[in-house]
C-alpha cells in the first residue's frame, strides 16, 4: 500500500527527475524498509537525531559543540506536529540533550531549553514525573548558577513543564515559590528586568494551573502567588515597550488569579477574600485602560463587560465603586471603540426594587455586537446617526440616576412621613459614576449630547452641594460638555452638520448653565480648585453661542478678569 502511494507521488515530474526521483524511492524502500518509509520525514529526521545524541558522551571539545550545537538547531528548526512521535521518545530526546551539556555551556543550555519549551508545546507532550524531576531539577540548578542572560529561556523551559505537572513537582515548590524561591524573586514589577519578570509569571501562572481532581496549591503557595498577581496587574508603569508584551503579563497574572480562585474555590462573600477579588476588579480597570485593542481580537471588552453586570448592583459599596470605575475604563478605552458604542446601546433593564439602581439583560446573542458593528461598518448605521441618537445609553442613564436619585432603600415602610429623609448613594459611588459620566461625554459625545440639557442639570446639582469632590466633578462634567460642543464645530470634524449640537441649542444649554450656580463658583474665594475648575468649564464656551448669552456686562467683566490672571490665553477670544 506504502509502496503505491510513494509511487503515486512521482506523477506530474518531468521524465528525467521522475526516473532519478524513483530510483531515490526503490532505494529507499530497500535500505531502510517500508514501515520506515511509510513514517512522515519529519518523524524519521527526528529519531535520526535521537540516535545521533544518543551516541554522543559529554565533552568541552570544539567538534562537540558544533556537532551538538547543529543538533540542536536542526531539532529546533523542524515543523512537528501531533501524531507520530510518541511522548517517551520526546522526553527520552529532551533528557539526552540535558545530560549532555553542561551549566558552564550556557550558550548551548539556552538552545536546550528553547528545544524543551518548543517541543513540549508543539506536540502536546505531558512529561512523565521520572523525566519531570530530572529536566526540573536541572533546570532549577541551571537558573541558581548560570547568568543571567539565560534565564528567560530557562523560564520558558520550566514553564511548559510545570504546565498541568504541579502535582508532580512538589518537591521543587520551595525552589520556586518559597520566601525566596526562584520566581519570587524574579517577579518585582518594580526591580524585575521586564522579560524576566513576563517569564516569571508565566511560570507561576502555569504552576497554578489545577486539574480536575488534584489538589490545589498549598496555602502558603497560593498566597504567595495571589500577591504577586495583584501586585503586578495594579502596578502603573512597566519598563516595557511592547504592548503586546504588556497585555501577555497581564493576561498570565489574570490566569494565575482565575486558577487560584477556581482551585479552591474561595467563598468571595468573606470580608478578606471579598478585599482580594475588588482588587481584581481594579485589576481588569488597569488592563482596560492598557490593553491595544487596535492590535487585538475584537470582542474582548465584550466579554469583560458581560462579566461585570452582576457587580452593578452588588450590595458592598466598594465592589460597586470598582465595578464603576472598569465601566470608565472600557468607555475611556482609545475611543471611539464601535464594540463600545455597540455596547452603550444594550436594551436596558428596568430599574428593579431591591436591586440596586439597575441592571442589565443578557441578551439571548452573545454575537449580537459584532453583527451591529458590521451593519456600521457597511454604511447601514452611521456611528452619527438618528437611529443611534435616538436610542438611549444605559450608561449615561445609570450614572445620572446614582448621582442625583435617592436610593431606592432610603426609607422603610415605618419611616415614611412627611419629615423623612432621602439618602442618596454613597459619594465613592456618585464620584466614580460622575467620572463615568465624564469619560462617557468626552469619548462618546454623540450619544451623550441627546442628554445634553439633562446632564447640564446634574453638573449644576453637584455645583451646589456642600461636598467639595461632588462639586469638583460636577464642574469636570460640564467642562467636557462644552468641549465636546466646541469640538462638533471644528472645521475638521467628522459629524455631519445635521447632527451637531446647534447653535441655538449651546446657547440654551450655556443660559441655563449660567443662571444656575457657575457664576457662584466663579466667585467663591474660599474655594480656590472649585474657581479653576469652574473657570476651565467656562473656557469651553462655545464662541457663538456666547456672544448671544443675555448675560451682563458687569458679570462679563468680572468673570474675564477673574479668569485671566490664570488663563490668559485660553479666554483671550472673550474680549
Amino acid at each position: 500500500m506504502a509502496s503505491h502511494e510513494g509511487a503515486g507521488l512521482l506523477v506530474g515530474m518531468p521524465h528525467g527527475r521522475r526516473a532519478l526521483a524513483a530510483s531515490h524511492h526503490f532505494a529507499s524502500l530497500h535500505s531502510s524498509g517500508l514501515d520506515s518509509y511509510a513514517q512522515p520525514d519529519t518523524v524519521q529526521d527526528f529519531r535520526r537525531y535521537l540516535n545521533k545524541l544518543r551516541s554522543l558522551q559529554p565533552s568541552d571539545s570544539e567538534s562537540f559543540r558544533t556537532e551538538i550545537n547543529l543538533l540542536l538547531d536542526q531539532l529546533i528548526s523542524q515543523e512537528y506536529t501531533q501524531g507520530g512521535i510518541g511522548e517517551e521518545e520526546v522526553c527520552a530526546l529532551l533528557v539526552q540533550a540535558c545530560r549532555l551539556v553542561q551549566l558552564s555551556q550556557e550558550h548551548l543550555l539556552t538552545k536546550v531549553c528553547q528545544l524543551v519549551h518548543y517541543l513540549l508545546n508543539r506536540l502536546q507532550v505531558i512529561v512523565d514525573e521520572n523525566n519531570l524531576d530530572f529536566l526540573l531539577g536541572f533546570s532549577i540548578s541551571a537558573l541558581k548558577q548560570c547568568s543571567s542572560w539565560t534565564h528567560v529561556d530557562i523560564l520558558h523551559a520550566v514553564a511548559a513543564l510545570v504546565y498541568a505537572n504541579r502535582h508532580k513537582c512538589q518537591k521543587y515548590l520551595p525552589d520556586l515559590l518559597g520566601s525566596s524561591g526562584i520566581l519570587v524573586q524574579l517577579s518585582d514589577p518594580v526591580t524585575s528586568d521586564p522579560e524576566l519578570l513576563r517569564a516569571a509569571i508565566h511560570c507561576m501562572a502555569n504552576l497554578c494551573v489545577c486539574m480536575p481532581g488534584e489538589p490545589y496549591l498549598e496555602e502558603p503557595y497560593r498566597i504567595t502567588c495571589f500577591k504577586i498577581f495583584l501586585a503586578v496587574l495594579q502596578a502603573t508603569r512597566f519598563n516595557i515597550v511592547d504592548e503586546i508584551s504588556i497585555c501577555t503579563l497581564f493576561q498570565n497574572a489574570l490566569k494565575g488569579i482565575q486558577s487560584i480562585l477556581n482551585g479552591c474555590k474561595m467563598i468571595l462573600a468573606e470580608t478578606d477574600q471579598l478585599g482580594s477579588l475588588l482588587a481584581v476588579l481594579k485589576c481588569l480597570a488597569n488592563l482596560v485602560s492598557n490593553a491595544p485593542y487596535h492590535r487585538l481580537k475584537a470582542g474582548l471588552l465584550t466579554r469583560v463587560w458581560n462579566h461585570i453586570k452582576p457587580y452593578i448592583r452588588n450590595k458592598d459599596v466598594n465592589v460597586r465603586v470598582s465595578s464603576l470605575t472598569l465601566l470608565g475604563a472600557i468607555v475611556s478605552a482609545q475611543t471611539p471603540l464601535p464594540e463600545v458604542q455597540v455596547l452603550l446601546q444594550q436594551p436596558v433593564v428596568a430599574l428593579l426594587p431591591n436591586a440596586g439602581p439597575a441592571t442589565i439583560t443578557r441578551l439571548s446573542d452573545p454575537e449580537w455586537w459584532r453583527k451591529e458593528a458590521a451593519q456600521e461598518q457597511e454604511g447601514r448605521v452611521s456611528l452619527h446617526s438618528d437611529q443611534l441618537q435616538s436610542e438611549s445609553c444605559w450608561l449615561i442613564r445609570l450614572c445620572i440616576s446614582l448621582v442625583v436619585n435617592p436610593r431606592e432603600d432610603s426609607c422603610s415602610d415605618s419611616d415614611v412621613s412627611s419629615t423623612s429623609v432621602l439618602q442618596y448613594e454613597p459619594s465613592p459611588v456618585r464620584l466614580e459614576a460622575l467620572q463615568v459620566l465624564a469619560r462617557l461625554v468626552k469619548g462618546y459625545f454623540n450619544m451623550a449630547q441627546s442628554y445634553l440639557m439633562e446632564l447640564g442639570e446634574v453638573a449644576c446639582k453637584c455645583i451646589q452641594e456642600a461636598d467639595g469632590s461632588i462639586q469638583l466633578h460636577g464642574a469636570k462634567l460640564l467642562e467636557e460638555l462644552g468641549t465636546g460642543i466646541v469640538q462638533q464645530q471644528k472645521p475638521d470634524s467628522l459629524v455631519p452638520v445635521s447632527q451637531r449640537v446647534t447653535v441655538c441649542q449651546a446657547t440654551a444649554f450655556w443660559n441655563m448653565i449660567l443662571s444656575g450656580p457657575l457664576p457662584g463658583a466663579l466667585q467663591n474665594e474660599q474655594h480656590p480648585t472649585l474657581q479653576t475648575s469652574a473657570c476651565d468649564a467656562l473656557s469651553s464656551v462655545l464662541p457663538e453661542a456666547f456672544t448671544c448669552l443675555p448675560v451682563s456686562r458687569d458679570y462679563e467683566n468680572a468673570t474675564f478678569l477673574w479668569c485671566s490672571r490664570s488663563y490668559t490665553a485660553t479666554t483671550h477670544w472673550w474680549l
